[in-house]
């Protein structure tokens, strides 16, 4: 039997860019979402590994991660 997904909510998707030296750029998609009474939440991917079924993955993992860390059950 499949595991049943949490239905979350994105707030914001945006790309941010940082320079950690004078030459490099690194690119990472930032995306806030929030999940039913949880206080918002975030994760970052890097650009090139971007994709939506891999948003999804990660979210649904940060939302387990915290529900388990407050003890309940969904």
């Amino acid at each position: 039997m499949a595991e049943e997904k949490l239905k979350y909510e994105i707030i914001s998707r945006r790309i941010i860019v940082e320079y950690p030296t004078l030459t490099e750029e690194v690119r990472t998609v930032h995306t806030v979402f929030r999940y039913k009474d949880l206080p918002p939440m975030s994760i970052d991917i890097p650009e090139k590994e971007y994709s939506e079924e891999l948003e999804d993955k990660k979210i649904q993992e940060a939302i387990k991660k915290e529900l388990e860390r407050l003890g309940r059950k969904e």
